[in-house]
């Protein structure tokens, strides 16, 4: 009798650790991110903007004591904020409420609602962003130009 309670206490200690030993490791991995929920993470914040330029203008568009910031959210709202423009004036670039990505494999541009703005060429590191976009030139009696936006958090 001592020795069948010893093999059925040895048996159930060798089950116990088979079952213990193999855990479902489906939790201990999430899936990596995509490109584009990488590049969001990186777009995330509020980025002060360094220089505009456009054809036609000699430097920097934006003057001095002017302020542009843009902010991104990861889940996909925008805003941008134009110190010192003048009323009637045209904002430096567009502003708008909400970002998207134009498909689902792209990272080098988004899309800025409401206007379907698109910002390509999108550059973005954790500190320093860049890109262009076309707007009609008031100048050049309404012709498309392309302007290049760079930025730093």
């Amino acid at each position: 009798m001592k020795k069948l309670s010893y093999l059925l206490s040895l048996l159930f200690l060798m089950t116990l650790t088979v079952f213990t030993s193999c855990k479902d490791d489906e939790g201990d991995n999430p899936p990596a991110p995509t490109a584009q929920e990488t590049k969001a993470k990186q777009l995330a914040g509020t980025w002060t903007v360094t220089n505009v330029t456009r054809p036609g203008v000699t430097g920097n568009v934006i003057e001095d004591g002017q302020t542009v910031t843009l902010t991104f959210t990861e889940d996909g709202t925008y805003s941008a904020t134009n110190t010192d423009v003048m009323p009637g004036e045209t904002p430096a670039f567009p502003s708008g409420t909400t970002w998207a990505w134009p498909n689902t494999t792209s990272t080098n541009s988004i899309v800025i609602t409401p206007g379907n703005v698109n910002f390509n060429a999108l550059n973005v590191t954790d500190n320093s962003l860049t890109f262009t976009y076309t707007t009609q030139d008031a100048k050049s009696q309404g012709a498309d130009v392309n302007v290049t936006v760079t930025a730093t958090k």
